[in-house]
């Protein structure tokens, strides 16, 4: 049994069985029934002010057991771990070089909608371990692609020549976005509450495309391949918490980093509507991920965006 522990019972038993000796030895000593008339000057007094006194060195006990079950709270640790889903969308400017030495631009749009149907493997999640005001948190996501497709049609040549020409392209993507923070909580009232974190995300990206294109003819056998990597580590520091509503389970989640490194710049933000429950809480978010490159980076400006549903188990 830890010290704590023998204290608050030590606190508990002496505030109860002392108040009941007092009583019990002030009742034998006066009958109930003797007349308030024949009681001496100043026993009544002798009888109630003991039983006042241990009356509050009751409620001090308790005062003192309620301080140390606080502070036996603040001092354990305290673990969350929060599965969810993202469906971004991704918006980039894509840099290719191209024949001669020179380079091309081009926008790229990806919405859930564009990948969903050729995913293999996701991962997604947060988790976090707090003592007292110190924390540290990690955030985690992997995403693994691929398509692989094949086309024939048939063409009619210069000459008149029945011409079959044959397509296939095979793609592939491997995404991982790994955050790790510390934090420190700064702001822990009923309506409003702010940690600030401090911290690193790695953004690691291998992405290939395959295609080829074959016919009837030797000649029609061009073919080609595509390949993006990129492994960008920030520094990060920012802000996060909830502002609860009165009165209510709902609360306001938020959130809001920067940083830089390998990037030019990085920034992420995040809000939504969340309810809290026995077990833990259910957030809806919307999340928003920026990158900033220089002009050598394959990957220009960048950003992934889009609805977030979590669900945080509390143990």
């Amino acid at each position: 049994m830890t010290t704590i522990a023998r204290t608050k019972r030590t606190l508990l038993a002496l505030a109860l069985v002392c108040p009941l000796l007092t009583i019990n030895a002030k009742e034998s000593a006066t009958p109930a029934d003797v007349p308030e008339s024949i009681i001496p000057s100043g026993v009544l007094e002798s009888i109630v002010e003991p039983i006042k006194l241990n009356t509050t060195s009751f409620n001090n006990a308790i005062d003192a057991t309620d301080m140390l079950d606080s502070a036996t709270s603040s001092d354990s640790w305290k673990f969350k771990v929060s599965p969810y889903i993202w469906g971004p969308t991704l918006n980039g400017d894509l840099k290719r070089e191209m024949p001669l030495g020179s380079y091309r631009t081009a926008h790229v749009k990806m919405a859930p909608n564009d990948y969903l149907s050729a995913l293999d493997f996701a991962m997604m999640f947060s988790a976090e371990a707090r003592k007292g005001r110190w924390g540290v948190s990690t955030d985690f996501i992997y995403l693994n692609a691929s398509t692989d497709t094949n086309s024939v049609r048939s063409v009619t040549g210069s000459i008149g020549e029945s011409l079959t020409l044959s397509k296939t392209t095979k793609s592939d993507i491997k995404s991982l976005i790994w955050q790790f923070d510390g934090f420190y909580s700064i702001m822990r009232k009923p309506s409003v509450t702010m940690d600030v974190l401090f911290g690193f995300r790695n953004l690691n990206l291998n992405s290939s495309l395959d295609w080829g294109v074959s016919g009837s003819l030797e000649r029609l056998k061009p073919s080609g391949k595509l390949s993006v990597r990129e492994n960008l580590l920030d520094a990060i520091v920012g802000i996060r918490g909830q502002v609860n509503i009165r009165d209510s389970k709902w609360f306001v989640p938020y959130y809001l980093d920067v940083g830089t490194g390998s990037s030019s710049a990085t920034w992420q933000v995040s809000t939504g509507i969340g309810y809290a429950t026995n077990w833990g809480d259910v957030k809806m978010t919307y999340r928003h991920l920026y990158y900033d490159q220089t002009r050598n980076k394959t990957l220009q400006k960048f950003n992934f965006s889009g609805p977030m549903l979590s669900a945080t188990i509390k143990f």
